[in-house]
């Protein structure tokens, strides 16, 4: 069976499907949204909400999805578990980032779009070169699965967030831990630095 979005052709073979939305000008509609889902579901556009629909060939959930700087490509993490980097205009896989030997909950782009940042149920965060797929080096220290990985506006250093209910900044050329950020109770699900790179931010629960 087949699925018409944008005049165009989706064969509904791959399991995960992620929905790359755009905005349609001169309309009333804001974000109109993201959607992913598994199996024999559909993508499903109304006749007021255009997406640009990319397969993609995950064989699990997909947890975490980035632009790159340039927005010319998607970067995903999944269950699988592997990051990807994709077309954005064509939904062509162009590389995968293989090395984790648990689940990808957390993919980034360095700013100048050189860098690409994993972060997994290992309880290991990773940097891999964009251009050629190739493992840099890991980010090793955390005693439970990450949740959330950020790179800092200079691009000089990586954060990490974990189930070990803890945040750690680490130096992004050498891999050593700089600082850990210590006062959850729980995990910390998502981390992020200020525009000026002087402050950090994590959520926990």
């Amino acid at each position: 069976m087949e699925e018409l979005v944008n005049g165009r052709s989706l064969m509904r073979r791959v399991c995960v499907y992620v929905a790359l939305v755009t905005l349609l000008q001169n309309t009333n509609h804001g974000v109109l949204g993201y959607q992913s889902t598994r199996g024999d579901e559909a993508i499903r556009s109304g006749a007021n909400k255009p997406e640009l629909a990319a397969q993609l060939g995950h064989s699990w959930a997909v947890t975490s999805v980035a632009f790159s700087p340039d927005g010319n490509y998607v970067l995903t993490g999944s269950d699988d578990p592997t990051a990807r980097l994709w077309e954005a205009a064509t939904g062509t896989e162009i590389r995968r980032f293989v090395g984790h030997s648990g689940p990808v909950n957390s993919a980034a782009f360095s700013p100048d779009g050189k860098w690409v940042l994993t972060g997994s149920g290992d309880s290991t965060a990773r940097l891999w070169e964009t251009a050629s797929g190739k493992e840099v080096r890991p980010f090793k220290g955390h005693s439970d699965c990450l949740s959330s990985v950020a790179f800092s506006p200079d691009g000089k250093y990586v954060l990490t967030g974990s189930r070990d209910k803890t945040a750690r900044l680490w130096d992004a050329e050498t891999g050593k831990e700089v600082r850990r950020f210590v006062g959850h109770s729980g995990r910390v699900s998502s981390v992020a630095f200020s525009a000026d790179g002087k402050y950090v931010l994590t959520g926990g629960g």
